[in-house]
């Protein structure tokens, strides 16, 4: 497990405290229309409305109607075609096109010439707030991919960016990537199998409100949810015909939380329905970083809490796991 976050002290100096200033998100042309264009636009619409964020769209694909549509809601959209596009090519074959803005987060160190630390999510998330303080990886700070307590494998669904440290080790995760994308490559792991293979070990750790996902409950301090798994469509196509039509794996996520699922689906639509948020509304403080650097040691009644933590959520996702199978037994 990685290291915990530790929060500053209250009287800390604040030299050390750099802005977050952008949230970078990946994009194909798929994600420009229907379903997929509604989920980005909450979620950009979600930022923009509870964060100091910059949006930046990275964008490979066709010209869409959905661009201008980004760009007037403030966003910044760099067109952007792979790095690794020859290796992706032949890797993926036709599949190429569906595919290939996973690897586009990839190129964040190589784009990104101004800011230390970037945020970077799915497009799948709504936004509800951001801690005061985080503190700055050496790398990439990441959060669990299914279970609260379990940090490998990770989900790369949202990364805390230290930009300058990824570009130092770009040659060597590259050629890592290369090896598995010239071998026997196979997905739908997609990168995320490269993140996890090539940081296990070496990524920190973000908070749990930063990547919390329905299926873990209702937390009314979270600040970014990700729609990991079933998305607020499927909860709905749910809720009208149950489960008929709905893949395993999205029957087990959802039924380790239905309320929380449908609470967040209508949250997702509170937003839609909210429309544009008014900039003069905005937050005005943004969320500082602290520099990589050693850090205080936990003390003990830190370190008890964080324990029992560990404990409630170890036994809140046994208990899940335990109803979601008897609700599978029962077709419910």
């Amino acid at each position: 497990m990685p290291t915990p976050p530790v929060r500053p002290d209250e009287g800390a100096a604040r030299a050390d405290l750099i802005p977050l200033r952008k949230w970078y998100f990946c994009a194909n042309t798929e994600a420009m229309r229907g379903r997929t264009f509604k989920l980005l636009r909450a979620a950009i619409h979600s930022c923009l409305r509870h964060t100091t964020l910059q949006p930046v769209c990275l964008y490979y694909g066709e010209r869409a109607p959905a661009l201008k549509v980004m760009r007037d809601m403030g966003v910044t959209v760099i067109r952007h075609r792979p790095s690794l596009e020859p290796l992706l090519r032949p890797a993926y074959g036709t599949a190429y096109e569906t595919f290939a803005g996973h690897w586009l987060r990839l190129d964040i160190p190589r784009l990104e010439t101004e800011d230390t630390f970037v945020l970077y999510t799915d497009i799948d998330v709504l936004f509800r707030g951001l801690p005061d303080v985080l503190d700055g990886p050496e790398l990439l700070s990441v959060a669990p991919e299914r279970w609260r307590t379990e940090w490998h494998p990770f989900n790369s669904g949202v990364l805390l960016m230290n930009v300058p440290g990824l570009r130092g080790i770009d040659a060597e995760f590259r050629a890592q990537i290369t090896e598995r994308l010239t071998g026997n490559f196979t997905y739908p792991t997609h990168d995320q199998a490269s993140f996890n293979q090539f940081f296990e070990g070496r990524a920190g750790a973000l908070p749990l409100e930063m990547n919390w996902k329905p299926y873990w409950g209702v937390n009314q301090r979270a600040q970014i949810i990700h729609y990991h798994g079933p998305k607020p469509s499927l909860v709905d196509h749910i809720a009208r015909r149950g489960m008929d039509a709905v893949a395993p794996g999205h029957r087990f996520l959802y039924r380790l939380a239905p309320a929380a699922h449908r609470a967040y689906a209508d949250l997702y639509a509170a937003e839609l329905a909210a429309g544009p948020p008014d900039p003069a509304a905005r937050p005005k403080r943004p969320t500082m970083i602290r520099q990589p650097g050693p850090r205080p040691p936990l003390g003990f009644a830190a370190r008890l809490r964080s324990a029992g933590q560990h404990a409630r959520n170890t036994l809140a996702d046994q208990a899940r796991t335990q109803v979601a199978h008897l609700r599978g037994r029962l077709g419910r």
